[in-house]
């Protein structure tokens, strides 16, 4: 198992941004990404931001930043370099922002006890979402089996964290910084 090829679930805790997108995907996280190898000692994030799909250092960017929490599963695959491979490809690619409409979509379902996340975003091929980005990494990684009954484009980082919770065969937690655990407990 390599060093490398880990997944990242996170939220901004000073940002409405990151909260709504939160409170719209039902769970603590607004973010997803996935750790490339090292650069001299360096791990870097591959991450689709407003920006597009970028990359930047994991160091000064979460574990540094006071206003960054997030949890850092080891994924176990034998041979992750495909999954790289496949993101790296995404690099500079443009943000799905209209894709979000689809989800807050599936927030009003849900309210009314509808899930539609079998069904695909109506956007998908619009750009690029973060929880897209490290589902692709997990699906080339040779881990697709695990995003059984959802549709494209329609998984949120919620989503991941609860499948790689119910996973500890597949992932383990392995570093975190979460400023109010209480609140993750609620999910």
């Amino acid at each position: 198992m390599s060093d490398y090829g880990h997944l990242v679930l996170a939220k901004r805790t000073n940002d409405w941004t990151s909260t709504l997108t939160a409170e719209i995907t039902q769970g603590y996280f607004s973010h997803a990404f996935i750790l490339t190898p090292t650069i001299g000692d360096k791990w870097l994030c591959i991450e689709a931001e407003v920006e597009g799909v970028t990359a930047s250092p994991f160091e000064s960017s979460y574990q540094n930043n006071p206003n960054r929490d997030y949890i850092l599963f080891k994924v176990k695959v034998s041979d992750n370099q495909t999954g790289i491979n496949s993101i790296l490809s995404k690099l500079e690619t443009g943000y799905g922002f209209a894709q979000m409409i689809w989800f807050l979509w599936r927030f009003v379902c849900s309210k009314f006890g509808k899930d539609i996340k079998s069904q695909d975003n109506w956007f998908y091929k619009d750009g690029t979402l973060c929880s897209q980005l490290a589902a692709e990494y997990l699906f080339s990684a040779g881990l697709a089996n695990l995003f059984t009954g959802f549709g494209q484009g329609s998984i949120s980082p919620n989503d991941i964290y609860k499948i790689a919770k119910s996973r500890p065969d597949l992932f383990e937690e392995v570093e975190s910084r979460i400023s109010n655990p209480n609140a993750l407990a609620l999910y």
